[in-house]
């Protein structure tokens, strides 16, 4: 495997943070380590998935897979952008939560998720192509046989621009160092195979990505699997975690930031870190375009070894039969009732 020590450029910093505070002593991090998706073993793969948290895989789709659905999804991120704001602005005010939602996603975030690029290609595409039809499905399944491995439905793809969003187009923002489980999924191991539809982190936004095994990091951040308290800044699962050891200080202090790395990336490469692993959008001034990625995430599911002794037990037919004559019976009851008393009335 190739290493890359990590890069020079910084990922988006608060304009309130200032000089870092001194640093505990920590011990040297591993490099991110690179490698062609054809020479790893699914062993490897498994093995670093859990002790560093992340692999960048390169070669991982063919031009010929992903080219086809990254201009689908430019045209349908277009398609979008020419809906006034006012018009989704008004659709958000939906009585329907998932209504809401889905129009807020678009309108602050610029996420569309499988169901959009399904309805607008007409079925000829989907967001799970990129995993299904190159190595990295089959990876998984290997890696980890003992499990299901499921296509993970928050999925998604987003354009994020490094600067303020143009006029009428609808994009993420870059985001903070997180862990995935923070907002959604926390009590599962899941794969996030990070597919950049376009060149990242050169002239456009990448990501910066701290390598540390999945343990060290629920260590780090205070990972509780019944949860805290919930703060006032806590939304999603994020009271599981002390995130506050995530703010830029914070890292600085335990000897974390300098160990972010920032890797440049084409088109067919892939990034794949846990939803455990630390991650946030690397930007700088040289980064003036924008860039589209595609999040093609997994759960790893433990498969079911027996049937619990709970289940229900079918009943007998003429047992349901009787309980269904029951329920008719008690549900035409009041029917008859007031088809009679209505009657009465009629002749009074």
């Amino acid at each position: 495997m190739n290493v890359m020590t990590p890069g020079s450029s910084s990922f988006t910093q608060r304009a309130d943070v200032g000089e870092a505070p001194p640093r505990t002593a920590a011990p040297r991090r591993s490099a991110l380590e690179q490698i062609d998706v054809n020479a790893i073993s699914p062993g490897e793969f498994r093995s670093h998935m859990l002790s560093a948290g992340v692999i960048l895989l390169r070669n991982a789709v063919s031009a010929d897979i992903l080219s086809p659905i990254a201009e689908e999804v430019e045209r349908m991120m277009d398609h979008f952008d020419g809906i006034p704001a006012a018009v989704l602005q008004r659709e958000m005010q939906s009585d329907e939560p998932g209504r809401q939602s889905l129009w807020s996603e678009i309108v602050h975030h610029g996420i569309h998720y499988n169901y959009d690029l399904v309805v607008f290609s007409r079925g000829r595409y989907s967001l799970y192509d990129p995993l299904r039809k190159s190595p990295l499905a089959e990876l998984m399944r290997s890696a980890w046989p003992e499990c299901n491995i499921r296509e993970n439905h928050i999925t998604n793809v987003r354009r994020v621009f490094p600067k303020q969003n143009k006029e009428n187009v609808y994009s993420d923002q870059p985001l903070t160092p997180h862990v995935d489980a923070m907002f959604h999924q926390h009590n599962s191991l899941g794969v996030n195979f990070w597919l950049p539809l376009t060149t990242a982190g050169k002239d456009r936004p990448g990501l910066a990505v701290l390598p540390m095994g999945v343990e060290e990091t629920k260590a780090y951040l205070q990972y509780n699997p019944k949860g805290y308290a919930p703060r006032a800044c806590d939304f999603a699962w994020m009271h599981h975690f002390r995130h506050e050891k995530l703010e830029l200080d914070e890292l600085k202090k335990a000897g974390l930031y300098e160990s972010f790395a920032k890797p440049q990336m084409n088109p067919g490469d892939a990034l794949a870190f846990t939803n455990f692993t630390i991650h946030a959008t690397n930007t700088d001034a040289a980064m003036t375009h924008p860039r589209t990625s595609i999040e093609g995430r997994v759960l790893i599911e433990p498969l079911l070894q027996s049937a619990p002794a709970t289940l229900p037990q079918p009943q007998p037919f003429a047992t349901s039969q009787a309980n269904a004559l029951r329920l008719a019976r008690r549900i035409a009851r009041p029917i008859r009732q007031f088809i009679s008393r209505h009657a009465r009335q009629r002749a009074n």
